[in-house]
């Protein structure tokens, strides 16, 4: 069971977000940091369909615990 975080995305620049250990390439930080905040990640997913593929979204949730709960 993980303790819970704030959802890091929220706060970070899109500097950081292209930036070990996220490394997202520029078209997806600019995407997630456009369409902030993000309380969880279904409500990142949500919001960014349509905006990004699936892949790109799964990509972005797949980071791990950097975006939810630890």
């Amino acid at each position: 069971k993980g303790a819970a975080r704030k959802f890091l995305i929220n706060y970070i620049g899109k500097t950081e977000m292209k930036a070990a250990p996220i490394s997202l390439d520029a078209n997806l930080a600019n995407k997630v940091y456009e369409n902030r905040p993000y309380a969880d990640s279904v409500e990142l997913a949500a919001k960014l369909k349509g905006k990004l593929t699936p892949a790109e979204i799964l990509k972005i949730v797949g980071k791990g615990p950097l975006y939810g709960r630890s």
